[in-house]
């Protein structure tokens, strides 16, 4: 890299994995086999060089579209809810219907997420694409749709009431491809990034445990909560939904 060439190497080196909100949680350092890709740019004296852990790997399965209709897209300002709406903590919300969000990591083009004009034609587009309608996908990882189709299951059995459902403020599951289901369904701000947030990174940090926040301000309006997470598979072993519930805190 220093002589201006290009190349690719595997080396040992440490993989530093946030514990969830990292200056009060902090971090730790695995050990692992990563391969290091560098190319010189063109014209200047710099390289750019891509890090990927060997361990590192996602897998989705090519699993049938969720049914039609399963899911709502989370812009209600842009495709209004026509059936079964409540306020959810002054938040316009769908009780019995789930809304999907996102995140620039599941978009072929992350970097144009946050320029992109979301609109009413586009927006169908998308739910077309969620619900199986057309196979034609300009926007979003090819992992989107698979991940979609994994977590239908659990997100149905979330209809059914328990002896616990009155407890429940919201229930949600977020994946590593930046898909995130919500239900009762709701409007997300284009800004929320749940691979931000610090429930998602303590639970991947401690991965198929039960992960018990702290009480926090929710993000979505509910005031003080505390999220429940747990890691599932997809039965690959290698994909790793979280799935998590938030109860009201006091």
């Amino acid at each position: 890299m220093l002589n201006g060439s290009s190349g690719s190497r595997v080396l040992s080196t440490y993989w530093t994995v946030s514990l969830g909100d990292s200056k009060m949680e902090g971090v730790r350092q695995d050990a692992v086999r990563a391969r290091y890709t560098w190319q010189p740019i063109s014209g200047t004296s710099y390289s750019i060089c891509l890090v990927v852990a060997e361990s590192f790997k996602v897998e989705y399965h090519p699993n049938s579209p969720p049914l039609p209709n399963s899911y709502l897209y989370h812009r209600f300002d842009l495709i209004p809810p026509t059936r079964s709406t409540c306020s959810q903590f002054g938040r316009l919300a769908v009780s019995n219907r789930a809304s999907v969000k996102i995140s620039p990591e599941g978009f072929k083009n992350p970097y144009a997420y946050y320029d992109l004009e979301q609109t009413a034609s586009l927006a169908n587009d998308y739910l077309d694409y969620f619900t199986g309608k057309t196979n034609t996908n300009n926007y979003f990882a090819s992992t989107v749709r698979s991940s979609l189709a994994i977590i239908h299951n659990v997100v149905s059995s979330w209809t059914k009431t328990s002896d616990y459902t009155n407890f429940i403020v919201w229930r949600y599951v977020g994946t590593e491809d930046g898909t995130f289901i919500t239900l009762p369904g709701i409007q997300h701000a284009k800004e929320f990034d749940h691979l931000q947030r610090p429930w998602y990174k303590r639970t991947i940090a401690n991965r198929d445990r039960i992960v018990l926040s702290a009480p926090y301000l929710d993000a979505f309006g509910a005031g003080y909560v505390i999220t429940l997470a747990h890691t599932i598979h997809s039965g690959s072993g290698e994909s790793d939904p979280e799935l998590m519930a938030d109860r009201k805190s006091g």
